[in-house]
C-alpha cells in the first residue's frame, strides 16, 4: 500500500516499458519491510528537465537513469561522484537536502557479474561494441585490472572521441584504440580478442532477431561474450557465441548487480540479491 509517507524512488527511461527495475527493487524493500517503493517515470526527451526537477518537487528519494539520458542528465545535477564525473554518464540520482547528486553503479554491476560468472579481467583483450553511457561503465570497471588492449567500434565516430577523451585519464597510451564499425573493421578487431561486449540495445525487445556481429564476420576463437542485453536472456549475438563454443554471460546480473548498490546508495542497507535475482528471472521466464 503505498501512502503519503512511502518513500518514493523510480526510473527515469524512454522507453520504459521492457524494464525489470520495478519489479526487483519493489520486491527487495517488501522484503525488508521498508515503506518504500520504486516507480517507471516515463519521461519523453524533451521533458527530460522537468522531470529531473520534478524529483525535487515531488519529495523523490532518488532514481535511477537509463537510455538515452545517462549522458544528458547530468547539467541538471548539483554534484557528481569521482566515478560518474570521470564516465561522464549517470545512472543514479540521490535527492539529499534539496540536491541532486549523480553516481554511476554500472561499472560495479559490470565487474560483479564477471566475478560471478568465474570470469577475471586481469590481462584480458577487450573489444567494445558501442561507445555510449554503457560502454563507458564496463571499460571504467576494467580499467582496475590489467588490460592488454580494448578496442572500442561504433557507427557514430563524435561518441568514440569522447569516450576517448573521458577515459584517457584511466588508460594507459595506446592501450583504448576506436574505430568504426564496419564488418571490414570488426574483422581487423576482434582478432585475439578474449572479451566481447555488446554494448549497444541492438538485439533487446522487440528487435530480437538482430546482432551487432554480421554472419560474414567469423567469431574470436577464444573469447568470453557479454551482452549488456536482459531481454531477452539469450540474444541473437549470445546465441551464436554459445552455439560456437563461447562461454557467453546475459546482461540480467548486471542488472542486478547495478540495482543493488543504487539501492545501497538511496538506503543505506543491503538488498536481498537472491529475490531480486529470483523476481527478475520469473519476468524473463528463466528456468533454472
Amino acid at each position: 500500500m503505498v501512502t503519503s509517507h512511502t518513500i518514493k524512488t523510480g526510473l527515469i527511461c524512454w522507453p520504459i516499458g521492457h524494464s525489470l527495475s520495478p519489479v526487483m527493487h519493489n520486491s527487495a524493500f517488501e522484503a525488508l519491510g521498508m515503506d518504500w517503493v520504486y516507480l517507471p517515470l516515463a519521461v519523453e526527451p524533451e521533458h527530460l528537465e522537468d522531470g529531473i526537477r520534478g524529483l525535487k518537487s515531488m519529495s523523490f528519494a532518488g532514481c535511477n537513469v537509463s537510455v538515452p539520458f545517462k549522458t544528458r542528465v547530468i547539467p541538471y545535477l548539483d554534484e557528481l561522484d569521482e566515478h560518474a564525473r570521470m564516465m561522464n554518464a549517470v545512472n543514479t540520482i540521490k535527492v539529499d537536502n534539496g540536491k541532486l547528486y549523480g553516481f554511476n553503479t554500472d561499472a560495479i554491476g559490470f565487474i560483479r557479474q564477471l566475478k560471478e560468472e568465474g570470469v577475471d579481467p586481469e590481462g584480458m583483450s577487450v573489444l567494445m561494441i558501442g561507445a555510449g553511457g554503457a560502454a563507458r561503465a564496463a571499460l571504467f570497471g576494467l580499467a582496475g585490472y590489467h588490460i592488454q588492449k580494448v578496442s572500442v567500434l561504433d557507427v557514430a565516430e563524435s561518441q568514440m572521441i569522447s569516450l576517448k577523451q573521458d577515459l584517457s585519464a584511466v588508460y594507459s597510451e595506446g592501450v583504448l584504440e576506436t574505430a568504426l564499425m564496419t564488418p571490414e573493421n570488426l574483422a581487423a578487431h576482434s582478432a585475439g580478442k578474449t572479451l566481447v561486449v555488446n554494448a549497444t540495445p541492438i538485439g533487446m525487445l522487440p528487435k530480437v532477431d538482430a546482432s551487432p556481429w554480421p554472419e560474414s564476420v567469423p567469431l574470436p576463437k577464444e573469447a568470453v561474450f557479454f551482452d549488456i542485453v536482459y531481454n531477452p536472456p539469450e540474444t541473437a549475438f549470445l546465441r551464436r557465441a554459445k552455439a560456437e563454443g563461447h562461454q557467453v554471460i546475459s546482461g540480467l546480473g548486471m542488472l542486478v548487480n547495478q540495482g543493488a548498490a543504487s539501492f545501497e546508495i538511496w538506503t543505506g542497507r543491503k538488498p536481498p540479491l537472491d529475490i531480486m535475482y529470483k523476481v527478475c528471472r520469473e519476468g524473463l521466464s528463466i528456468r533454472d
